[in-house]
């Protein structure tokens, strides 16, 4: 039951250039998940985590994170939505993040940047585990985005 609350909750993807490009990396966190069953296979779920996005293509520094999220669980799985902040101080982005009934593959989208970050766009999918104990994720995410020139 655990593995269901984390699975939709960790992970969208921070944006960090100019132009239009692929992006992917992985958000490592530390979760903190609350569950009340509803009936005897099911349930309503809320999620917390901190923690930090690497770019895979290094040419990125690594970044803080933080994504807050909810959903449900049934004997076929679990499902939710909530969102991730990227980055820290001025430079922000918020990315959305969704993963519907029976997929194991979510859908994030940037919402919206500040300073630097202004005028983001991009979208995207990713997949997440719960590693033994259920207290930490690693969410792998891909996708692209842009820039207004």
């Amino acid at each position: 039951m655990q593995r269901l609350w984390m699975v939709s909750a960790l992970f969208l993807v921070p944006a960090v250039s100019l132009a239009a490009e692929q992006i992917s990396g992985t958000n490592s966190l530390v979760v903190e998940t609350t569950g009340y069953p509803t009936s005897d296979d099911g349930g309503y779920w809320m999620t917390n985590s901190q923690g930090v996005a690497v770019f895979d293509d290094n040419k990125f520094e690594p970044e803080a994170v933080e994504c807050h999220g909810s959903g449900y669980w049934d004997s076929e799985g679990g499902w939710g939505e909530g969102i991730c902040l990227y980055g820290t101080e001025d430079d922000t982005r918020t990315s959305s993040w969704k993963l519907e009934k029976g997929s194991d593959v979510g859908k994030w989208e940037i919402l919206n940047g500040t300073g630097r970050y202004e005028g983001i766009s991009g979208q995207g999918t990713y997949t997440t585990t719960t590693l033994p104990g259920g207290k930490r994720a690693v969410s792998k995410w891909q996708g692209e985005y842009s820039m207004p020139e």
